[in-house]
């Protein structure tokens, strides 16, 4: 084997070697790219699940409970308490969509964050609280806002306790009870 026919393998390997060290850091990054969107949708599902919590406790429960009972009777207080809370889902809403746009969340993720600021504006105190403070948000939330979320979804009509009474038996059935 000469000089150059050694040379020429040589270059051959070295060749081999880049591409499949290429092919490597490309297999690593596709790994590290799921890992990082598994971690934001983790963290992601770990806010909600803390807010949910948050507004099932106490003085935060009785007053979603007064908002779905269709009053329009709200202390000053309570409507402070109930424009911070639409904030916080307006905010995670935002967040969402500007991910969903940059293609970091999956759409089914963006959907469940629009169907659930569709359940809050569907309340009428919380349709009046919007108008109320839709200025004090950027004019693309403020749009898309009404677009996606407002647009088309009628008021929610008040449950009595009576009626969820009787909407829960019907789900539960017929119980032997003895």
């Amino acid at each position: 084997m000469s000089l150059e026919e050694v040379n020429h393998l040589s270059q051959t390997i070295s060749a081999v070697a880049i591409l499949a060290s290429l092919i490597f850091v490309a297999l690593q990054l596709r790994r590290a790219e799921k890992y990082q969107r598994a971690l934001m949708h983790q963290g992601r599902a770990a806010l909600v699940v803390d807010a949910f919590l948050r507004a099932a406790e106490g003085p935060a429960a009785e007053l979603l409970a007064k908002a779905r009972s269709g009053t329009l009777d709200f202390t000053p207080l309570e409507i402070a308490q109930l424009t911070m809370g639409q904030r916080a889902i307006n905010e995670l809403f935002f967040d969402t969509l500007t991910q969903h746009e940059n293609k970091l969340v999956d759409h089914a993720t963006f959907e469940q964050a629009q169907n659930w600021g569709r359940t809050v504006m569907a309340l009428p105190v919380m349709r009046a609280v919007w108008q109320l403070n839709r200025h004090t948000y950027s004019t693309k939330l403020a749009e898309v806002v009404d677009r996606t979320i407002i647009k088309d979804v009628p008021l929610a009509t008040p449950i009595s306790p009576d009626a969820l009474k009787d909407l829960l038996a019907s789900a539960v059935g017929p119980t032997d009870r003895a």
